[in-house]
């Protein structure tokens, strides 16, 4: 695996470079903001807790960092719509975060994050998967998108 840092780290880092300049970067503001921003929080929780569930359920690792330890292939649940549903649930706490405080900034973190984590930790994801599970995982990406 090419990532070292495990991506629940990586996005609290990316939500506090958001937060910590967020004066430094012009500022938008919307009616209901905070109220937006807090339901698209709670879309993100919802998903990253139906995936951990999912995996629980089938009793294979939750750990990005542990590909190697995986043990079954799960397509159920959340996701028959997502690849990637905990790393789409990461980038949406992202979103989150850059509407309730109204930066900037976040269109060029969370893009940033996207990329980071699709090539360093997804790519090499899916290689660990295909060698595991074969045609089974090249039907599944080719029914299923890696992000939605």
């Amino acid at each position: 695996m090419k990532n070292k840092i495990p991506p629940p780290i990586l996005a609290l880092l990316c939500m506090y470079i958001i937060y910590a300049l967020d004066e430094q970067f012009p500022n938008f503001s919307f009616i209901y903001q905070e109220i937006f921003a807090l339901f698209i929080a709670i879309e993100a929780f919802v998903i990253i807790f139906f995936a951990v569930k999912e995996f629980k359920k089938f009793r294979t690792t939750i750990s990005p960092l542990k590909i190697d330890e995986v043990n079954n292939f799960v397509t159920s649940g959340v996701f028959r719509f997502s690849r990637n549903p905990m790393y789409l649930g990461l980038t949406s706490l992202q979103v989150a975060v850059g509407f309730y405080f109204g930066n900037w900034l976040m269109i060029i973190v969370i893009p940033l994050f996207i990329f980071y984590i699709t090539f360093y930790q997804i790519v090499p994801e899916e290689k660990v998967l295909l060698e595991r599970f074969g045609v089974d995982f090249k039907t599944y990406c080719s029914n299923v998108g890696r992000w939605l």
